[in-house]
């Protein structure tokens, strides 16, 4: 019976895509996304892979190269590098952010400082993981194909929407992996890594984790499984990795620090909180090893460090009341090179950028990338555009 469920779920699927497709083929409609029924939303976020953003609007969008659902293969292709290419590793750090930006917790500095972090602008809050994961493979911010582009995990694959950094590192022999403590199938993830140029998909399963209460220690299992598959590859890694420690609930246990919040907030949050700092502290000991095991590996790597979301218990303080349902919502990023064994400030890879503006999730590709000394058309478009953009802001 869930077979057959599954199968008609997708003959609907791919019957809406096809309709959609020849609608737009023939009338080269472009439609409204405000005007719309809800209960059309197949049908919208789908046309809008096929009818871009406008592109006219050079501060918030990409050229016609960079966007949008599919990309040229010759464009992906790199055409220089350096002779010895590095790792490149990426780390989603679940619901992480700079808690500092919280008032009423009274903490005065960006606790992620020492790690050069900046703000990163992500498309979701207090959830949808799976977004950012999708902004980093995909490299388009995922907001432009409409207001139900939460779907993208399951609406992406079926579109065929082209991958960006593992395609173009795949093309100069990297071998590709995702290193998830969650199950393959939990939303969807094995099957759209995949589809975006994921060669080896190891989740849950495969680090016999699926069950494991201890979400600090599942992460140390996740740096180290990280660790292990570089010294495996005979080729230089292209690595996503996801940690889960950070996770929601965060329910005050006997031996969470006391923490003193402003009288603006509830004590259920400021204990929440005072979880998150304890827990934040753990997973800064997991980075600093992990950090240390890349610099012990013979080869260089470059690992990038990202926050995906606002926890969820926090979507509704005074300080992100206004924000919670906003998409361009903030976290952090930060990146570390062990060739010079230094944490990098991804922002001052380009040049005079405004105060204000941020770095959004989905350029975090190219800008690794370019750290890495690796060109292509894509890279070098997507970079001259996010320069004019970060100047011009």
């Amino acid at each position: 019976l869930n077979n057959l469920i599954k199968f008609l779920f997708i003959i609907i699927f791919a019957l809406s895509s096809y309709f959609s497709y020849t609608q737009l083929k023939n009338n080269h409609r472009i439609w409204d996304w405000t005007n719309k029924a809800e209960s059309q939303f197949l049908l919208k976020f789908i046309s809008s892979i096929f009818n871009p953003i406008n592109l006219n609007d050079e501060k918030n969008n990409y050229k016609n190269k960079l966007c949008c659902g599919k990309i040229k293969s010759e464009d992906l292709k790199v055409v220089n590098s350096s002779k010895n290419n590095p790792n490149i590793i990426f780390v989603l750090l679940e619901s992480t952010i700079n808690i500092s930006r919280v008032k009423e917790l009274n903490i005065l500095e960006n606790p992620w400082k020492k790690y050069n972090s900046i703000p990163l602008k992500v498309f979701s809050t207090g959830g949808g993981t799976w977004i950012a994961e999708y902004s980093i493979l995909h490299g388009v911010d995922p907001s432009i194909y409409g207001p139900h582009y939460h779907h993208i995990h399951l609406l992406g694959p079926i579109s065929q929407l082209s991958g960006r950094i593992a395609p173009s590192l795949q093309s100069l022999g990297y071998q590709t992996s995702t290193i998830s403590p969650m199950e393959k199938d939990f939303y969807n993830s094995e099957i759209f890594h995949k589809s975006l140029g994921i060669q080896n998909f190891m989740a849950c399963e495969d680090l016999k984790v699926c069950k494991h209460k201890n979400r600090e220690l599942v992460d140390k299992i996740v740096f180290t499984k990280i660790i292990e598959t570089i010294k495996k590859s005979k080729n230089p890694a292209f690595i996503f990795g996801l940690t889960i420690s950070q996770h929601s609930p965060h329910l005050k246990t006997s031996n969470t620090p006391k923490l003193i919040c402003d009288s603006t907030l509830n004590i259920e949050l400021c204990n929440e909180f005072s979880e998150y700092i304890k827990r934040e502290e753990q997973l800064k000991l997991n980075i600093d090893n992990f950090v240390n095991e890349i610099n012990s590996l013979a080869e260089d790597s470059i690992v990038v460090f990202f926050g995906d979301h606002i926890a969820s218990s926090f979507s509704n303080i005074p300080e992100t009341e206004a924000t919670a349902n906003n998409p361009n919502y903030e976290t952090i990023a930060f990146a570390y090179e062990s060739k010079t064994k230094k944490f990098v400030n991804l922002k001052e890879l380009l040049s005079n950028c405004h105060t204000n503006f941020k770095i959004s999730v989905s350029d975090l590709d190219v800008l690794a990338l370019k750290q890495a000394g690796i060109h292509s058309p894509y890279i070098d478009e997507k970079i001259q555009t996010l320069q004019k953009m970060c100047f011009n802001y």
